[in-house]
C-alpha cells in the first residue's frame, strides 16, 4: 500500500505570517521539515500540501525551486485538501505532519506505518506522551472519506482529524503511549508558532547531527540546555 507523509503548510499564519520560509540552520523551515520527513525508512514519499490562495504562491515556488513535491488545495477545508491530494497521488495510508514541526518523531512515524500495515482494519493511529513538536498521526484514505460524509463544522474541516477524534467509537483507532522524558521543557518549544520560537529550533537544529537525528538525541540536547 502506498504510504505517504503529507506536510500541511501555509504562509497566512495569524501568529507568525510567512514562517514557513524563515531560516533554521541555514535553510527554510519547509525545506527542513521536508528533509526531516525524508528520513523515514517506511514511507513511499513525502509531499507538501499548501493552498491555492495567492499568499501561498511564494511557498509553492520555494518547493518547486527545492524540488520538493507540492500539492495545492483548499485553504480552509484542509480535510478536502488531504482527500484530493491522496487521490491525486494514489496515497492509501497518510501521515499528517504540521509544517511548523521541524523535529517530528520519524521513528514513531515508521512504527505507526508498520502497525497500520499489519492491521488492515485500523483507520487511525497516533501516540500520546509526545513533547510539543514531535507528534504526528496516521490514517487511511477511507477514514478521511468516511469523515467527509458527515455534516461537518468549519472547524472540523480545518482540523483534519477533529471529527474522527470526537467520534472515536465510529472509527477503528489505536492510541499508543510513548513517554519522552524532557527535564527542561519550561520556556522551550519545538514548534514554530511565534517569531521567538525560531531561536529555540535553530539552536536545536545547529546542535544535532543532520536531519535524521533521533528523538532521543534531540531530547538529550534539550536536557543539556
Amino acid at each position: 500500500m502506498n504510504k505517504v507523509i503529507m506536510i500541511q503548510a501555509r504562509m497566512s499564519s495569524l501568529r507568525f505570517p510567512n514562517k514557513m520560509l524563515q531560516k533554521i540552520s541555514g535553510i527554510s523551515l519547509i525545506e527542513y521539515v521536508y528533509n526531516r520527513c525524508n528520513c523515514s525508512k517506511v514511507a513511499n514519499g513525502v509531499i507538501v500540501l499548501t493552498s491555492t490562495e495567492k499568499s501561498d504562491d511564494i511557498l509553492f515556488e520555494e518547493c518547486r525551486k527545492k524540488s520538493i513535491p507540492v500539492y495545492r488545495g483548499s485553504l480552509n477545508n484542509v480535510l478536502q485538501r488531504y482527500i484530493d491530494a491522496s487521490e491525486y497521488i494514489g496515497a492509501e495510508i497518510i501521515c499528517r505532519v504540521c509544517g511548523d514541526s521541524p523535529f517530528v518523531d520519524v521513528e514513531s512515524i515508521d512504527k505507526m506505518f508498520n502497525i497500520m500495515m499489519d492491521n488492515i482494519n485500523l483507520e487511525y493511529i497516533t501516540k500520546n506522551g509526545h513533547y510539543n513538536g514531535f507528534k504526528s498521526e496516521i490514517f487511511n484514505l477511507s477514514a478521511l472519506k468516511k469523515t467527509n460524509q458527515n455534516r461537518l463544522t468549519n472547524e472540523q474541516k480545518e482540523h483534519v482529524t477533529l471529527f474522527l477524534l470526537e467520534n472515536e467509537k465510529s472509527f477503528n483507532t489505536e492510541i499508543i503511549n510513548k513517554n519522552i522524558e524532557c527535564k527542561n521543557q519550561d520556556g522551550i518549544t519545538l514548534t514554530v508558532d511565534y517569531p521567538e520560537d525560531i531561536i529555540d529550533v535553530d539552536m536545536v537544529a545547529n546542535s544535532v547531527d543532520g536531519f535524521c537525528a533521533t528523538t532521543k538525541d534531540i531530547v538529550n540536547i534539550l536536557n543539556k540546555k
